[in-house]
């Protein structure tokens, strides 16, 4: 089984460029997850859109979908962000796992 890796990431534009905001912020994502060597599998892509829902579509195909837990916005106490709470709930084609900040991703 092949196995590949997306990192998306949802931003506020910072300057005039945020293609390119949106692209450092997922290069540092897969730096950081990805110290010594970033896998052959390993692909990125940038989407405008809800994410949400550019997150179900990229995951029709998908053995699994992992979202993190909380966003950027909403309220403190919740569990579940928005966009992790409709993904859990809509995506049709595959399971999804929700990692809180805290959880570490074994190997």
């Amino acid at each position: 089984m092949v196995q590949h890796t997306s990192v998306q990431a949802a931003l506020r534009p910072t300057t005039s460029n945020p293609a390119a905001d949106a692209q450092k912020i997922v290069d540092d994502a897969i730096s950081a997850a990805f110290p010594e060597d970033r896998p052959d599998t390993t692909h990125t892509a940038l989407h405008q859109g809800h994410p949400a829902e550019i997150l179900i579509e990229a995951s029709r195909n998908a053995d699994m979908l992992v979202v993190g837990s909380r966003g950027r916005g909403g309220f403190v106490g919740l569990l579940l962000g928005s966009v992790s709470a409709y993904c859990a709930e809509h995506t049709p084609s595959c399971p999804v796992v929700v990692i809180r900040p805290q959880s570490k991703l074994l190997v």
